[in-house]
C-alpha cells in the first residue's frame, strides 16, 4: 500500500485495550478517523523529535523535478524504455 507517498508493507494491529479506547476518543474529539488521528499525532510527536517529515522530502524532489524540467524542456520528452526502468529497479 502506498499512502501520502510512503510505502507501508503492513497494517497496524493494536492489541492494548487502553491505546485502542484513547485512539477512538482522540478520533472523536478530533472529527477524523482512528488512523487519520494517530498519524497526525504521530506525526506531530516526530515532529518534536527532529524526525524529517518524509513528505517534505518528496514534495522538495517534486519541486526539483519541476524546475529541471523547465530549464530543460527536452528532459521530459524523453521516453523511457521498459529495459530503462527495469535497470532503474533492478
Amino acid at each position: 500500500m502506498v499512502e501520502n507517498g510512503i510505502i507501508s508493507t503492513m497494517g497496524l494491529n493494536i492489541k492494548n485495550a487502553e491505546v485502542e479506547r484513547l485512539a477512538t476518543e482522540v478520533a472523536k474529539a478530533m472529527g477524523v478517523s482512528k488512523t487519520e488521528a494517530l498519524r497526525q499525532v504521530l506525526q506531530d510527536r516526530a515532529q518534536v523529535l527532529g524526525i524529517p517529515d518524509r513528505r517534505k522530502s518528496l514534495e522538495e524532489f517534486h519541486r526539483m523535478l519541476e524546475k529541471m524540467w523547465e530549464e530543460n524542456p527536452s528532459i521530459r520528452q524523453t521516453k523511457i524504455t521498459k529495459e530503462d526502468f527495469d535497470a532503474i529497479f533492478e
